[in-house]
């Protein structure tokens, strides 16, 4: 109940305002309805285990993450999701973002493309903020609830968020 009065209050106030109290405040406490972590944009098996993963391949990987995780949070409360934060046993650590071959610059451009595409195409608005802590890339995106519910990705998919999964119907 704590988590979820601090994480309503963050959504309501602007990214680059709480992006450094969310990570630090989040890192102690595991994934739920309002956060998720990811160690970088690997979200298809096939793309996991190839190490020459081409620059189409990773924009493949950021336009399927994306959607996914705007889908599902703006069908549930909104919500949180921080790329380059590694899951252990004892918890969740900054590991930072490998850009491998697509350049940080050139990553943000095209993530900012697909904030355009995603809130004309699906309609879902969200903010993101690229910070480094420790010399090491986070990126933050910080998902609006959905006020035309339910959203569903350009493949047709409907997720929403169930404790620290997110899920398709």
């Amino acid at each position: 109940m704590m988590h979820e009065i601090q994480y309503t209050r963050w959504l309501n106030q602007p990214l680059d305002q709480i992006s450094l109290d969310l990570i630090s405040y989040s890192l102690n406490y595991k994934e739920h309805d309002f956060l998720d972590f990811k160690q970088d944009f690997h979200i298809e098996r096939r793309f996991q285990r190839r190490k020459d993963q081409s620059e189409s391949d990773t924009k493949i990987n950021i336009t399927k993450m994306l959607e996914r995780y705007c889908v599902a949070f703006a069908n549930t409360y909104g919500g949180f999701l921080v790329v380059g934060v590694a899951e252990h046993k004892k918890g969740f650590f900054i590991k930072g973002i490998n850009f491998k071959n697509l350049k940080r610059r050139k990553m943000l451009m095209y993530i900012k493309s697909e904030q355009k595409r995603i809130k004309k195409d699906l309609g879902i608005d969200f903010e993101f903020l690229s910070i480094v802590i420790g010399n090491k890339d986070l990126l933050v995106f910080k998902i609006s609830k959905g006020s035309n519910k339910p959203y569903r990705s350009s493949e047709g998919k409907y997720y929403y968020r169930q404790a620290d999964n997110t899920l398709s119907k």
